[in-house]
């Protein structure tokens, strides 16, 4: 092997196996580049492991101290915005209120009014109208089942449907 093949191995000596690093330490002990590279990795990774361990303290700590004191003191405060405003914040929960109660005002029947229809070809399910026509059924003896006990019950053929739904709509 090659001084190219143990430089990847020697970066990564600590994650070798017993026999890898046997074959790297016997090759380190041979080349004098490799063992060069070999002692620079180890001296890397023993000062990567202690500066990872090692806290930063500021050179001067009173002269940073008052620094951010000053800093501060010079700065005037910041007035709130309009958003943490009470009188802002109670318009948004009438404005709010007031939506609901217009749509929900707009979604109750009102008697003699057509709703407007959408652009053609479209299909509109309109709730009232169905609603209004089971109520305005003329047959309305309890004798005869309804189209879900018949459909269930499967007793019912499709000829009955048929003429279910046709009396019905």
């Amino acid at each position: 092997m090659t001084c190219k093949d143990f430089e990847a191995d020697i970066y990564l000596y600590s994650e070798l196996s017993g026999a890898e690093q046997k074959r790297v330490d016997a090759h380190v002990l041979e080349c004098k580049a490799c063992r060069e590279l070999f002692e620079l990795a180890k001296a890397t990774q023993v000062l990567t492991t202690h500066i990872g361990t090692v806290k930063p303290e500021p050179a001067n700590t009173s002269r940073l101290t008052s620094n951010i004191m000053q800093a501060i003191a010079g700065k005037p405060a910041k007035a709130s915005s309009g958003i943490y405003n009470p009188f802002f914040k109670y318009a948004m929960m009438a404005a709010s209120l007031a939506l609901v109660v217009l749509f929900g005002a707009e979604q109750m029947p009102q008697p003699g009014f057509t709703k407007r229809m959408p652009v053609a070809r479209a299909v509109v399910l309109e709730s009232g109208s169905i609603s209004e026509t089971f109520l305005n059924r003329k047959d309305k003896s309890e004798n005869k089942p309804s189209l879900y006990a018949c459909a269930k019950s499967g007793a019912c053929d499709n000829v009955f449907i048929k003429n279910f739904v046709k009396k019905s709509f």
